[in-house]
């Protein structure tokens, strides 16, 4: 069963990513191994490429 209403949490986080300026929390080399991997301009386009999917998403869609 599709819960639109569910699915808010996931696009309060993806506006959050889309739009985050600043360091990136865990991205030295201290936190993290992939430290250098870290690339914040991409992941600001993945999010925002993925926004109209989730806004999209209906029941139908859904069905496997």
């Amino acid at each position: 069963m599709w819960a639109p209403w569910a699915a808010a949490p996931a696009f309060t986080c993806f506006r959050f990513m889309a739009a985050f300026e600043g360091a990136v929390p865990g991205a030295s080399e201290v936190e993290c191994g992939n430290y250098r991997d870290m690339d914040l301009p991409a992941a600001k386009a993945e999010a925002a490429a993925m926004l109209p999917v989730l806004e999209a998403l209906t029941a139908d869609r859904l069905h496997y």
